[in-house]
């Protein structure tokens, strides 16, 4: 089974609750970035993942804390996490070329796809609202949910620059280790905030199910 489809059905198990969704998101993302950041073989990456699903599944017996990664992630419709991990897993981790450093290296192809994945991101959550808006009265205009909007695609590039495969490594001097915590803090605070000002309460739920190979 390719790293790919270990994202999308292992690791992903989003039939839970919504709380406990996101949970399984987060502990399973990081899990499938680390495997394509130390290129482990697909064995390994496959025991990364699902120890990462199977401790989520787990704790959300006793409960499910909600920090600040958890919170931001309820910003984004999970599609885009689920596919963004496949992608990520699949296209393997950026190197250093012989002889330099890891900012020498091309990342041009990620900040490629994280232009795409900002405007799918952009696109789903209009698609999505327009979808619950008509469910809640089909006569009524569709008002077009900019802030949901913006707030998704904002919350998304914090969760990628976040990763350990992150674009960031494009910059000399870049530090993931040092920057990662203070990024998905300093995001979710500047999301939260912004939308308490206006009011907002934002969470989207999965909409594609998908189907565990393994049974």
């Amino acid at each position: 089974m390719s790293l790919s489809s270990l994202a999308q059905n292992s690791a992903l198990r989003l039939t839970a609750p919504s709380t406990s969704r996101r949970a399984i998101v987060e502990q399973a993302s990081d899990a499938a970035a680390r495997a394509a950041a130390t290129n482990a073989t697909p064995a390994e990456a496959k025991k990364m993942v699902e120890d990462a699903a199977e401790g989520a599944e787990k704790a959300k017996e006793v409960s499910v804390p909600s920090g600040p990664l958890a919170q931001l992630v309820t910003y984004v419709p999970t599609e885009t996490l689920t596919l963004y991990v496949a992608l990520q897993a699949a296209l393997g981790d950026v190197t250093a070329p012989e002889g330099g450093q890891i900012s020498d290296a091309d990342f041009t192809p990620g900040w490629v796809w994280l232009s795409v994945f900002s405007g799918f991101t952009f696109l789903l959550t209009i698609g999505l609202s327009y979808r619950a808006q008509k469910n809640k009265d089909a006569d009524k205009k569709f008002s077009i949910p900019w802030f949901e909007s913006f707030a998704a695609v904002a919350a998304f590039l914090v969760w990628a620059f976040a990763l350990p495969s992150t674009p960031l490594r494009d910059f000399a001097g870049f530090d993931y280790s040092a920057w990662n915590a203070f990024i998905i803090l300093a995001g979710t605070v500047a999301i939260a905030v912004t939308a308490y000002v206006f009011g907002k309460d934002v969470s989207w739920e999965k909409v594609i199910k998908w189907e565990d190979e393994a049974g």
